[in-house]
């Protein structure tokens, strides 16, 4: 199992199609919004580059909302992919 490190998170991103009136499907790659993803792994508390130790606001669970340039995609042992992004460009969370 993949583990994060510092302010990481590894995530399961959701893939969503948007639909057009006439029922034409556009790929979520053509769609200009935020990327969704399932928190998979995450730090209880990390330390910042100044020493000061912070605790995450993520937990394993969380729904969370990103920008599509952030993220590293990383392929597990097993061939499952995930993306590895820092608690920093999450925008917002879900509940």
């Amino acid at each position: 199992m993949l583990k994060p490190i510092g302010s990481n998170l590894i995530v399961k991103v959701i893939e969503e199609s948007s639909k057009t009136s006439s029922g034409i499907i556009i790929p979520s790659a053509a769609v200009e919004k935020p990327y969704k993803a399932l928190v998979i792994e995450s730090k209880h508390e990390f330390t910042m580059p100044d020493g000061s130790v912070k605790k995450s606001e993520l937990k394993q669970g969380d729904m969370i909302f990103f920008m599509k340039t952030h993220g590293t995609e990383v392929t597990d042992s097993k061939g499952e992919k995930f993306l590895v992004i820092s608690e920093e460009f999450i925008i917002c969370k879900e509940g």
